[in-house]
């Protein structure tokens, strides 16, 4: 960027010497006052962290993979469990479609479940909400969940340490600080906590203000916002 000055710079004694005039001097010394300005807003922007490697993502699905076993208590059985044959990855927001579409085709139309942290897995229920008590559906539910797939990263279920750490820093300097001076109250887990508990994976100090209307929550989102910082 330049700064363009039409100033006179001085004028000639009867010696020849050319001096420099006060303006000048104040108009140098404004220019490079700008020039520092401008670059100090310049600066580069803080690099976001490394998102989670391969290895962890390939051991995420290993301990939904597991904890869906578990949970659908085949383990008991003292059954082996299955190799996992080559998985189909879907968009997440189409999981639930995939998931019911590979029951329906194994004879099992109506059914409900839920989840957890990825070690707890998926849990089958029936219509009426009460625990799957066949077997064969249990096996069956455990191969469209262990072959059926989405980027945990992309979905927002899976985080870097890195990652975390970035997160937990932009919730403790600037959420909940912003916040504090609006009258919230607001308790930060642990550092350790936030980042080795994958429950905190969905938490955001702006899910714990207390706000009459949702026109009162949006001013605190637009002010204390976003919920959490992008990766």
């Amino acid at each position: 960027m330049s700064v363009a000055l039409s100033l006179s710079t001085g004028s000639r004694d009867d010696g020849g010497v050319t001096r420099t005039s006060s303006l000048s001097v104040l108009a140098a010394v404004t220019a490079v006052a700008v020039a520092a300005l401008v670059l100090s807003g310049c600066s580069a922007p803080v690099r976001k962290p490394a998102g989670p490697t391969d290895a962890e993502v390939a051991a995420y699905h290993e301990a939904v993979r597991e904890g869906t076993w578990n949970a659908a208590g085949l383990a008991k059985s003292g059954r082996t469990r299955p190799e996992t044959l080559e998985a189909i990855e879907v968009p997440g927001e189409l999981f639930d479609e995939a998931i019911r579409e590979c029951m329906a085709d194994a004879g099992f139309d109506s059914i409900e479940y839920f989840s957890g942290p990825p070690e707890e897995g998926y849990t089958l229920m029936d219509s009426s909400g009460e625990l799957y008590k066949s077997r064969k559906a249990r096996l069956a539910w455990y191969g469209c969940i262990a072959t059926i797939q989405y980027d945990p990263v992309e979905f927002g279920e899976l985080a870097s340490e890195a990652q975390l750490e970035y997160i937990y820093d932009y919730f403790a300097r600037w959420t909940v600080p912003c916040l504090t001076l609006r009258g919230q109250t607001v308790t930060m887990p642990p550092r350790e906590s936030f980042i080795e508990d994958s429950a905190y994976r969905w938490w955001s100090p702006m899910w714990t203000v207390q706000a009459d209307t949702q026109e009162d929550y949006e001013e605190l989102l637009a002010a204390c916002g976003p919920e959490s910082p992008s990766l």
